[in-house]
């Protein structure tokens, strides 16, 4: 490579990155908004999507310009949209190192440190939990859902080693799950993955707070047995989607114990709460269970994916999916114990570096500074709850466990008469009102349709505002403001 092709290529990468801490600036600012939508054709026009025409240097960098300004800002402090937000400058930093290097996870020799920072990691995980750390296990993954399959995996080969070997139709007998009726769908879609068959996954309902009624999964198990079916696995969550529900984690573990179930928490959303000691109670029956979930990337300020899922039985990763690929897993290295290459126990090969993004963020803050935050969270939280409840335009469904707010939002309606067709209006107005959202690039709020078997007003639309990180009390003073702006100008439409 010539001196000025090198000279090129560090140009063209300062200018990518001075682009990237200019957006990172303005955007944490709320200089932008948060999204500057444009339909498909509109933005056909604006960008040049012809894969069959090179670019030069400078209108690649043009290019990039127009895919950051026309794409969502996570990182604005008006978004509420998702369960994730915006990387901070030390998240970020661990991304670009980890895929400059383009290493992977399969082995120790092939990344020594970052394995070595995947076990600190989950040590801090195993204390929360308070889990054996001389028997418990863990693997990184790249998502919540891959993560809950190791959890529908690991349950049924411990229950059913052989299986691996010769497949289910040797049971003879179908196999069940069982989730709440707000748990996450990846509970189901695995179901499909394993074979188990979506017909074989009981959802057991909630209570008004959203969170799993024992006495139903009682009733759901002993149906399952019944019908000649082998009761498998129970997935219990602690922060559901949309209420940030925690399920009662001690009753549930109590059941399954008693017929036999492997105990799984899907903690992807709330898993945060290990870390505050005020849950304690609350998580105790988490030391009961086989296995647990966690998304690092939601709430916390991780760049998208870091995920892991840890197990209380040692050694049944490896037993469960090893395939002892010679070309990769020599049990015969000198230079160190092949016990710690961990990619034999995992379904992929190679993993993505995930953990340097987190570690590095770890340490910025150390274990005080992230449970500050987590804890300056909850109390924003309150904040934007108190409010609503004082403002007749506003009706909060639940007061939340967690992070998320859910409301129904009334705007201007005439609120003399909640009859069905009240509510039928207010239905209509929250995609209407998120619209409006997206239009002016003020803000993003999720809105969605209450689906809950038993509650008091099912199949109307709420909004969900999902308060994470680094938001402030003037940030929910301005949610309450604009919604109330954006009912004002839309009144007419009713």
């Amino acid at each position: 490579m010539s001196k000025s092709t090198i000279v090129k290529d560090k140009d063209f990468l300062n200018s990518v990155f001075s682009i990237i801490t200019d957006y990172l600036e303005s955007t944490q600012k709320g200089n932008n908004k948060v999204i500057n939508f444009k339909k498909p054709e509109e933005l056909k026009q604006l960008i040049n999507f012809n894969l069959k025409e090179k670019e030069t240097d400078n209108e690649l960098l043009n290019t990039i310009k127009l895919a950051i300004d026309y794409s969502v800002h996570i990182g604005h402090p008006n978004y509420y949209n998702t369960l994730f937000c915006g990387p901070n400058k030390y998240s970020l930093a661990g991304d670009y190192i980890a895929s400059t290097l383009n290493g992977t996870m399969y082995t120790y020799e092939i990344a020594p440190v970052f394995n070595l920072m995947e076990e600190a990691i989950s040590l801090i995980l195993c204390d929360q939990l308070r889990w054996e750390k001389t028997n418990y296990d863990y693997m990184f993954t790249p998502g919540g859902s891959l993560a809950n399959l190791y959890g529908v995996l690991l349950a049924r080969h411990y229950k059913f080693p052989n299986l691996r070997n010769i497949g289910l139709s040797s049971l003879g007998k179908e196999l069940a799950l069982f989730t709440s009726e707000l748990g996450h769908y990846s509970i189901m879609k695995n179901a499909i993955v394993t074979g188990i068959g979506l017909d074989n996954v009981y959802k057991v309902k909630t209570d008004l707070e959203g969170r799993l009624i024992p006495s139903d999964l009682r009733e759901k198990i002993e149906e399952s047995i019944k019908k000649g079916k082998i009761p498998l696995m129970c997935n219990a969550t602690i922060g559901t989607t949309v209420y940030g529900a925690i399920d009662p984690l001690k009753e549930i573990a109590t059941i399954c114990k008693e017929y036999n179930i492997w105990l799984h928490a899907d903690g992807c959303f709330g898993g945060h709460l290990v870390f505050l000691s005020e849950y304690n109670d609350k998580l105790e029956g988490l030391k009961y269970f086989d296995s647990f979930v966690f998304d690092f990337h939601k709430v916390l300020e991780i760049p998208l994916q870091c995920s892991i899922v840890l197990t209380s039985h040692k050694g049944l990763f490896k037993e469960c999916n090893t395939m002892n690929a010679n070309y990769l897993f020599m049990k015969d290295k000198v230079s160190y114990d092949s016990s710690l290459d961990k990619g034999d126990a995992s379904i992929q090969c190679g993993r993505h570096i995930d953990v340097l993004k987190l570690w590095i963020y770890f340490k910025s803050l150390g274990l005080d500074g992230l449970i500050g935050k987590l804890r300056n969270t909850l109390k924003v939280t309150k904040y934007l709850c108190d409010k609503l409840k004082k403002n007749n335009r506003f009706e909060l469904l639940i007061d939340p466990e967690y992070y998320n707010v859910s409301f129904h939002f009334f705007g201007e309606l005439d609120q003399s008469n909640k009859d069905e067709e009240f509510w039928k209006k207010v239905h209509l107005l929250a995609p209407k009102v998120k619209a409006e959202m997206v239009s002016r690039g003020s803000m993003m709020i999720a809105y969605q349709y209450q689906t809950q078997v038993d509650f008091k007003k099912p199949g109307y639309n709420f909004f969900r505002v999902v308060v994470l990180l680094d938001k402030t009390e003037k940030d929910m003073d301005f949610i309450v403001e604009e919604m109330k702006d954006i009912g004002k100008k839309l009144m007419t439409k009713f």
